[in-house]
């Protein structure tokens, strides 16, 4: 498409000063749909200067385009740090099973199903770590590996074919209560598009 070659899509990185680029597949740019992975990113890639809720009224131009794979929530993978040691927790695993109902209200939300959430759940694999470090690897257009960051988070869900985790830290395992955050994003788990997610 004609328009991807000209200079007209402004980034920024960090609090740089805006400049504008094209969109072909060796420009090096984001989009970043989701806040979080705004405020993980900012200071590191090149974004499109605007922020999740003005990227959300933006699909369809996206789509027209063919630039969804500069969407950050497609781009970035994030994955536990390897050889993080764990332990099973299958009583955080009962405790979520037993706000499965909760849960499932929150699923409504991202189009799921209770029956859904409720076998997602009864799958899940929770894992209790002393803190939650993971590695993000960003795929550029054209498919290279071209960052690599390692991180710290509240927790991570992993989904991969039939296999989901969760990893959490010990204190939030002990704590015998889910957090809201944990709970979303466990909500949107039936997600078609979901890979894994940080918090």
């Amino acid at each position: 498409m004609v328009l991807r070659t000209f200079h007209i899509f402004p980034t920024r990185r960090g609090e740089a000063q805006l400049r504008l680029q094209a969109c072909e597949q060796h420009d090096d740019w984001f989009i970043a749909d989701q806040p979080h992975l705004f405020e993980t990113f900012h200071r590191h890639l090149n974004m499109l200067a605007f922020d999740a809720e003005d990227t959300a009224r933006m699909v369809r131009f996206f789509d027209a385009l063919h630039i969804n794979d500069r969407l950050l929530s497609t781009a970035a993978i994030c994955r536990p740090r390897p050889g993080l040691a764990f332990t099973v927790r299958e009583d955080y695993k009962s405790l979520l099973l037993s706000r499965a109902e909760s849960i499932s209200r929150l699923a409504r939300n991202y189009g799921s199903q209770p029956p859904e959430i409720s076998r997602l759940l009864g799958d899940i694999e929770v894992r209790s770590v002393d803190e939650v470090h993971v590695e993000w690897t960003i795929r550029s257009p054209s498919q290279e590996t071209i960052e690599h960051y390692a991180d710290r988070r509240l927790a991570l869900i992993v989904k991969e074919k039939n296999r989901t985790q969760l990893y959490i830290r010990h204190r939030d395992a002990d704590a015998r209560n889910v957090q809201f955050e944990i709970s979303e994003q466990l909500a949107q788990l039936s997600r078609g598009d979901f890979a894994s997610h940080k918090l």
